[in-house]
């Protein structure tokens, strides 16, 4: 497969092509005549899917690279005064390419490039080896305040993962198929910016990832789906991400990934049908994950799953040992799912893994970023109803929750804190 690209710009100008200098695609040849300049690549290997997209324009550029099997070229390139993220996008797509490359397989490609464009066209897009972000996307984003979320990291390792989620697992056309590139992607990103923050910062950012979904879902004139036929972007990606989040803090990182590994050695690159769907990915979600905890899987992806969980009290006393406290929590715990009808079933026999925490003050690192210190964690199997918890911790509580990291899928998240009084 060939093609020609004709730019009738000068010579400042730089061309962009998705896949250019990949492993499936070169560049056979350029030259000027008449004032145009003209490009012909050939793609002569397998291993490239839509969309495809050819850029020009007076860039600057910046280059670097990052060392993995094989040398991969990173490259920005933006208008010279929309500079001020530009190391944000590289330390990004540097820690992307050696996690995303250790955990689902090699990146196959020698290059990535991120490329800004006018604001006629997408916010962003991702191509193979390609990604844009539209000139008022987060070139020139002030983050002088420390508590702000790095988004451009964020959103530029996810656009990294869709290389593997998109580019070499290409979903097919049936209904929920977008959980793959989008959810997944997304799911990416969730842990890239817990490895970024830490996992005791994690809550601000998963509620975030839920929140379009919980406000949307009680407005809706259509029915809700479940997961595995999620035919909605808040569902496919948002709510997708947080679910297999918290399936990985059930099974394990290492179990997920191997499971991820297996379907994408499953699909990737195919040239002919069957290509993936989400019943596909479920079913190796499924084989490594334990019959004790089969139950969280049916919920987050057969079911439309609600938790209604609440802490209503939290009192502590000092033991009158040296800086410890009994702390006693009491929670109402509850879950429901939602019928063909839109109706409430409670989960009447639920007996659910729900994470109880117990949270001092938050201390600034040496960034002067505010940081969750987490005095008690664990997780509990909890019934349908009200529960009195108590536990001994080292150093005075300010907080303490019930799902205090907001890895489950909860109707009313903000109930699930409440501050001690002083």
């Amino acid at each position: 497969m060939s093609g020609m690209l004709d730019v009738a710009r000068n010579m400042l100008v730089v061309v962009i092509s998705p896949g250019l200098f990949s492993q499936s695609r070169q560049i056979a040849g350029q030259w000027q005549a008449n004032g145009r300049k003209y490009f012909h690549f050939v793609q002569d290997q397998p291993g490239m899917y839509a969309p495809i997209g050819m850029l020009s324009a007076r860039y600057r550029a910046m280059k670097d690279s990052v060392q993995l099997d094989q040398p991969i070229g990173i490259s920005i390139y933006y208008h010279p005064e929309h500079n001020a993220n530009i190391n944000r996008f590289i330390a990004a797509y540097k820690d992307g390419l050696r996690y995303f490359s250790s955990v689902y397989g090699p990146y196959p490609f020698k290059n990535i490039r991120l490329a800004e464009t006018s604001i006629y066209g997408p916010r962003d897009a991702s191509m193979t080896t390609l990604d844009t972000y539209a000139e008022y996307n987060a070139w020139n984003a002030d983050f002088n305040d420390p508590n702000q979320f790095d988004y451009c990291y964020f959103n530029t390792v996810r656009a990294l993962a869709q290389q593997w989620w998109r580019f070499q697992v290409a979903p097919n056309n049936t209904t929920g198929s977008l959980v793959i590139p989008e959810g997944l992607a997304n799911y990416s990103a969730l842990i890239m910016a817990e490895k970024k923050y830490g996992k005791k910062n994690i809550r601000g950012i998963l509620q975030d990832q839920l929140w379009f979904y919980l406000f949307i879902r009680r407005r809706m004139e259509e029915k809700e789906h479940p997961l595995i036929r999620a035919d909605k972007w808040f569902e496919w990606s948002g709510k997708a991400s947080v679910a297999l989040y918290g399936l990985r803090d059930l099974i394990g990182e290492d179990s997920l990934n191997a499971a991820l590994r297996e379907f994408k050695a499953a699909y990737a690159f195919k040239s002919s049908p069957p290509f993936a769907g989400a019943n596909d990915l479920y079913r190796f979600l499924q084989k490594h994950v334990p019959d004790s905890l089969q139950y969280y899987l049916t919920d987050t992806w057969q079911k439309i799953t609600l938790y209604e969980n609440k802490i209503t009290e939290v009192r502590a006393q000092p033991t009158g040992k040296r800086n410890k406290y009994k702390v006693t929590l009491q929670v109402d715990v509850g879950k429901v799912w939602i019928d063909d009808k839109g109706n409430d079933v409670p989960a009447k026999d639920m007996n659910d893994y729900i994470d109880i925490g117990v949270f001092a003050a938050s201390r600034k690192n040496k960034e002067g970023r505010s940081e969750t210190q987490e005095l008690y964690l664990r997780k509990y199997k909890l019934t349908m109803g009200g529960h009195v918890i108590s536990m001994i911790v080292q150093g005075k509580p300010v907080s303490a929750g019930i799902d205090p990291y907001a890895k489950l899928i909860d109707r009313q998240p903000n109930d699930n804190m409440k501050d001690l009084q002083p």
